[in-house]
């Protein structure tokens, strides 16, 4: 379905208008002023309608108009004037024809592609990849498709396989082949399906597009306004434009295709340059400039024109004037070799009259979260049309909390007893974590009396939860305890607990683990604080439509090769609509940067990288290198243990937590590292994150198996049972039976090339450390288990391969694992008592299946031996780890020294350096 014929609706007749309005030259100004004229000249109010794309400037649409109507003197009710968003007027229209539907949230549409792409396994990245890059880029890609009146019904897959295998030949993509590019085709258009499907069965449920598309269908013909006025021309999709035209008798338009940055949402130049074309269009171009000084147009249209290949762009920026005469410019380009930190010390250096307004604009919301860390380290204040950094370690806890209380298993509870809403102590919760084994067995649902006694308080509440009563639980904890932590804590609990409301109201297969994977999908709408500081961070297309005294412009290099969703979108888009969009997005990147530029009134720096600086210098303007400062020391997120030992009525506990604090930490990491253990590789290399290796290791805070490693663990099992003898193949799912089939090849295979034969599988081997490492005089013993183990016939100069199996989907890591399998080589020999020359390492990759599910699993024999320099980095690795055996203190520092925003971080820093004061 594509309704691009409806566009043939423009009135030939009466007079149609189309404005290009330069950046700050007044378009909201022009289209109320042209109300007023039509007032004027007998047009009543009901016979006219404006329309512009978000509720905010629908609403300043209408305040201007009410101003220009009392300027102008004239008798006017401006209430009868129609003023609508796209999306409210095609509902209030749909409404008037007696069809009544709910409004589907994003997160309907996020839940439908993650469960098909699940049961399609459509993919080999890990599971909190998917979640939280490949759902919501799938997500934006199906509205951009959908904005074109492309329903999934009517896609010709065939068509769009042979667009996207032309568009790969002739753009190949650096990271997935052409078989996976078309299989992620195919996963794509059945998320879309399921999506639809979902949403048809849900009943009378409708998203944005819908409304547009349904407007479109139902038009009875009728056009019900004289005149359609309307704004930001440049960022109507094809469906708007035919709404715009099935209106009204006469267009007036304005807009600014230099501003045009919507394309990812379906802002289409076609629809611009069909109005722009159309000879029963009288055009403007207005290039008087109200808002910013002369040096930052110059600089803007310069930068502008010598990023694109369109000369007609050249007429509309002739003339482009500031009216303004008083006041010093500055526009300066500064590289810097770490962009954000350079841009924070520009921002704390630069000198601010009062009352001014300052924009630190950047391309993406990961860039703001950046600049919010460093900005909250230096105590900065700033407002944000972003999430702060605070808000994905919120996001993780309080989920990590609600599912110690919904499972059963050790490793999910005792993550949640160091959240803070489990209404014990840390010292409790490590005493809990450190000596559930001893107390009690591992066993599923099965808690020892002494965990139990621990933490009571927690347990009760366990029992008396289920999932249908989790709203209590945000009444009763969540929501207190994060509002004590701080606003962005707060805001991001508060979009949880309305993500847990939506999915009891809209999915109904109600288990538990669906419920976590709605949560882990949620969009989170951070909505900024009405009272803006001195100071706002906001992306570009936030920016749009508004001015600041001072802009800081943060841009990313140009765009990359597309992706892989990007392909199948444009492919799926061009064999259905036939438009290329590719064109259109091809200087979209100028097209951001010209918007950028054109916010500053007064004072313009562009903060460049090393890659993009070339394309930012303009001679005549001023350049200079920025030297980026040291990152200062985190400003930790911190929770009152006392409040929440409050909440969860431990009152008299809450007494004591007040200004009390037992020394319990420091004693835990001596006795770790004081306690005689043999050493092992993860052990060691884990090392190089202090602050992962407390809470893992010395903690017993247990990382939560996923599903690759779990088919890694299972692969091994069945290489060492098929080595035994003991392997039932008829027990296998068809994944391991293939898995299976790579672990024969692979031994088949270094048999061959190597003339050995399988001696053993999983072996333990042991050694003293000071026979592997020289450095070292002591008794500590070092471990391994080997995979597999190969050896030469003959008992002569017998030679062995040590195999190290590997379910990786590439052989990305190779460089790594030799790293690894290097030090099990000098153990072996060690070990054997043998010259380490007579034993070579192997890798076997046995799980090779790119990053998109083809159906493919393959393998790789790597024969390749290690290099000096590995042995190296281990050593030096080692001596890292020993150091912290002989002082535990420069452990406790090094954890110290972490950059991290986890309240559990904040508070595991206030007991180390109270205890570690306390020792001086």
């Amino acid at each position: 379905m594509y309704f691009g014929d409806k566009m043939d609706g423009i009135s030939k007749k009466a007079e149609n208008v189309l404005i290009v309005a330069n950046p700050g030259t007044g378009k909201t100004t022009a289209l109320a002023k042209m109300v007023v004229k039509l007032l004027a000249e007998g047009v009543k109010e009901p016979d006219i309608l404006c329309i512009t794309f978000t509720n905010k400037a629908a609403r300043e649409m209408r305040s201007r108009i009410d101003e220009e109507i009392k300027t102008a003197g004239i008798d006017a009710k401006p209430y009868l004037i129609d003023v609508h968003t796209f999306h409210s007027y095609a509902y209030d229209y749909l409404s008037r024809m007696g069809l009544g539907y709910e409004l589907a949230g994003s997160n309907m549409l996020r839940y439908s592609v993650y469960k098909s792409f699940m049961k399609d396994n459509a993919f080999n990245y890990s599971h909190g990849y998917i979640l939280d890059d490949l759902v919501p880029k799938t997500e934006n890609a199906i509205r951009y498709v959908k904005s074109f009146g492309i329903l999934p019904s009517s896609i010709d897959m065939e068509k769009a396989a042979k667009e996207l295998e032309s568009a790969y030949k002739s753009h190949p993509l650096s990271n997935v082949t052409l078989e996976e590019a078309g299989a992620f085709l195919k996963y794509f258009v059945n998320a879309y399906s399921t999506y639809e499907k979902e949403k048809e069965s849900s009943g009378s449920y409708i998203d944005y597009n819908d409304m547009l598309i349904k407007f479109v269908q139902k038009h009875d013909g009728k056009k019900r306004y004289k005149y359609v006025l309307v704004d930001e021309l440049q960022d109507l999709n094809e469906l708007e434009a035919q709404i715009a035209v099935l209106s009204g008798d006469s267009l007036f338009l304005v807009g600014d295709r230099k501003q045009a940055i919507f394309g990812f949402q379906g802002g289409s130049l076609s629809s611009f340059e069909k109005f722009e074309n159309d000879e029963s269009f009288r055009k403007e171009n207005k290039v008087l400039n109200y808002r910013s000084l002369q040096p930052i147009l110059d600089y803007s249209k310069m930068h502008f024109l010598s990023n694109t290949n369109d000369k007609s762009y050249e007429k509309e920026l002739e003339g482009l004037k500031s009216n303004r005469s008083k006041g010093d410019a500055d526009v300066k380009v500064f590289t810097a070799s770490k962009q954000i930190n350079a841009t924070v010390k520009l921002y704390s250096e630069m000198k601010i009259g009062s009352g001014e307004k300052t924009a630190i604009i950047t391309r993406t919301n990961g860039q703001l979260v950046q600049v919010s860390r460093l900005l909250d380290r230096k105590g900065i204040e700033y407002s944000t049309t972003a999430g702060s950094s605070t808000s994905d370690s919120a996001k993780e806890q309080i989920i990590s909390y609600l599912r110690g209380m919904l499972y059963d298993d050790r490793d999910t509870v005792v993550s949640a007893l160091f959240t803070p809403f489990s209404g014990i102590t840390l010292k409790e919760a490590f005493e809990v974590s450190k000596n559930w084994p001893m107390w009690g067995s591992k066993e599923h649902g099965k808690v020892p009396k002494e965990v139990l006694s621990v933490a009571k308080p927690f347990f009760e509440r366990k029992k008396e939860l289920t999932i249908d009563r989790v709203g209590s639980l945000f009444d009763e904890v969540i929501l207190p305890i994060s509002m004590q932590i701080g606003k962005d804590y707060y805001l991001t609990a508060q979009a949880l607990n309305s993500g847990a409301t939506e999915f009891f109201e809209l999915v109904p297969d109600r288990n538990i683990e669906a419920f976590f994977d709605y949560l882990s999908i949620l969009e989170e709408n951070y909505e900024p604080a009405k009272e803006e500081k001195s100071l706002l961070l906001t992306t570009v297309h936030k920016a749009k439509g508004r001015e600041f005294d001072n802009v800081i412009y943060v841009p990313i290099s140009g765009r990359n090769n597309e992706s892989f969703v990007d392909m199948a979108v444009y492919s799926i888009i061009k064999a259905s609509a036939g438009i290329d969009v590719r064109e259109e997005l091809a200087e979209e990147q100028a097209r951001v940067d010209f918007v950028a530029f054109t916010r500053a009134k007064n004072r313009l720096y562009v903060v460049a990288n090393q890659n993009n600086e070339d394309s930012y210098k303009i001679e005549g303007f001023e350049a200079d290198q920025i030297d980026s400062e040291e990152e200062e020391e985190p400003k930790t997120t911190k929770y009152d243990e006392a409040y929440s030992l409050f909440v969860n009525g431990r009152f008299e506990e809450a007494k004591k937590a007040i200004g009390h604090k037992e020394e319990w930490l420091l004693p835990m990491i001596n006795d770790y590292f004081s306690t005689e253990r043999d050493l092992s590789y993860s052990m060691v290399e884990s090392a190089g994150d202090p602050y992962s290796f407390l809470k893992e290791k010395i903690l017993s805070i247990s990382e939560l198996h996923t599903g690759p490693i779990n088919k890694g663990l299972r692969a091994h099992e069945i290489a060492k049972m098929l080595y035994e003898g003991t392997l039932d193949e008829g027990t296998l799912t068809e994944d391991e039976k293939r898995y299976l089939e790579n672990i024969k090849a692979v031994g088949s295979e270094l048999g061959e090339k190597t003339k050995t034969v399988q001696a053993g599988a999983e072996v333990k081997i042991n050694a003293a450390l000071k026979d592997i490492y020289k450095g070292f005089d002591g008794n500590t013993g070092f471990k391994a288990f080997l995979d597999a183990v190969y050896e030469s016939s003959s008992d002569k100069d017998k030679k062995y391969v040590i195999l190290d199996y590997k379910t990786d989907k590439d052989d990305g890591k190779a460089s790594d694992h030799r790293r690894q399998l290097a030090v099990y080589k000098r153990l072996f020999a060690a070990s054997k008592g043998i010259d380490e020359k007579n034993v070579s390492i192997a890798i076997g990759f046995i799980g090779l299946r790119g990053k998109i599910n083809t159906g493919r699993l393959e393998h790789k024999l790597d024969l390749s031996q290690e290099k000096a320099v590995q042995m190296k980095t281990f050593e030096r690795h080692l001596e890292r780890f020993l150091s912290y055996k002989r002082d535990p203190i420069e452990f406790a520092k090094a954890v110290l020294e972490t950059k991290s925003d986890e309240p559990l971080f904040g508070n595991i820093k206030k007991q180390l350096e109270e205890e570690i004061k306390n020792k001086k």
